[in-house]
């Protein structure tokens, strides 16, 4: 932790920590995590008190899992084994808040906060690993990115009549929340993407061996059955992934822009050929 400001009517503050460790698993962890926080408090007036707080989370890990107990009796695996070790995920929180009071007179004081709070989550996991899907595993992803914002403030004032004392409250609270990118989908999912990339990778790539004149390499990339491969494989993957997802959402537009995507595809393969 170190201080900042250093002065009777301001102060500032930031700490910060790093942890990173494999586990005892016979697959590595790799899990690390990063918290970093600030604060600052500021007497604006002997009427006037301004403080500012911010917060950041980062981690990210890989996991074994829940392993069955017989493969570890079977000798399949053993305690510390796992039967998937993809698992893992990763995770992010920003935190900003800014609270602000003021003493109004001898009797009365308000107090305001406004904060925002952004947060991201991505899971890998896999409870029935081959059951229903014996090809592909049954490793399901879960993913979102919430975001948070809002403010409150409350005006405070007591008062005395005679023996009668106390005081009255009155405020105002707001908050909204907004929910992106959820979603809940299989491992095929995952391999479309990963396909997708790849394809990517290829069509950016070639580019630019081609400026640099890297004859060789290009030579060995740009073959018309690695473009007839990328383009099937997308498909097959591509069309079992929507399959699945569509059974569960029904969102039309989702088919759209897959069958938009092969399309783009196939004519840029024709157009290259020609």
């Amino acid at each position: 932790m170190f201080d900042l400001v250093g002065s009777d009517k301001h102060n500032a503050y930031v700490a910060t920590e790093f942890l990173s460790i494999d586990g005892y698993f016979d697959s590595p962890q790799n899990f690390n995590r990063m918290n970093l926080i600030g604060r600052y408090v500021g007497r604006l007036s002997n009427q006037d008190k301004l403080g500012v707080t911010f917060f950041h989370f980062n981690s990210k890990w890989d996991a074994s899992g829940q392993i069955p107990q017989r493969a570890v009796d079977s000798g399949l695996i053993s305690r510390f084994g796992a039967i998937d070790d993809t698992e893992g995920g990763n995770t992010s929180r920003t935190n900003v808040l800014i609270d602000y009071d003021k003493i109004i007179d001898e009797r009365s004081y308000m107090k305001s906060k406004v904060y925002f709070n952004q947060y991201d989550f991505e899971l890998y996991s896999n409870f029935i690993f081959f059951l229903e899907n014996p090809i592909n595993g049954d490793q399901i992803r879960q993913k979102e990115n919430r975001t948070i914002f809002g403010l409150n403030a409350d005006y405070d004032r007591s008062f005395s009549n005679g023996n009668l004392t106390g005081s009255w409250q009155s405020g105002i609270s707001l908050r909204n929340d907004q929910s992106n990118d959820s979603e809940l989908s299989r491992l095929a999912d995952k391999l479309g993407i990963c396909a997708s990339l790849v394809c990517l990778i290829h069509c950016i790539t070639v580019p630019f061996l081609l400026i640099f004149g890297f004859d060789a390499l290009l030579h060995s990339l740009d073959q018309e059955w690695i473009e007839t491969g990328l383009i099937l494989s997308s498909l097959a993957i591509g069309t079992y992934a929507f399959m699945r997802g569509f059974l569960s959402h029904r969102q039309h537009f989702v088919a759209v822009l897959f069958l938009s995507g092969f399309l783009l595809l196939v004519n840029g393969e024709a157009v290259s050929n020609a």
